[in-house]
């Protein structure tokens, strides 16, 4: 059971990179904020703090939903 854990970890781990991504772009967007502010925008939230909780599996969901 532990290593079913442990890939879960993995793998959200591995997908935060492309939930970031598709993040900030939606964040620009919608915000008409420069690159910069974007990641400020996101690094300083509590969105990016649930994203980081491995127990929330929050990265899984699609920023266009």
């Amino acid at each position: 059971m532990e290593t079913n854990q442990t890939y879960q970890n993995e793998l959200g781990s591995a997908m935060l990179p492309f939930v970031m991504r598709e993040l900030v772009d939606t964040v620009m967007k919608r915000k008409t904020l420069p690159l910069e502010d974007a990641l400020y925008y996101i690094y300083s939230s509590n969105l990016y703090k649930a994203l980081l909780d491995e127990n929330t599996k929050l990265w899984y969901s699609s920023t266009l939903s």
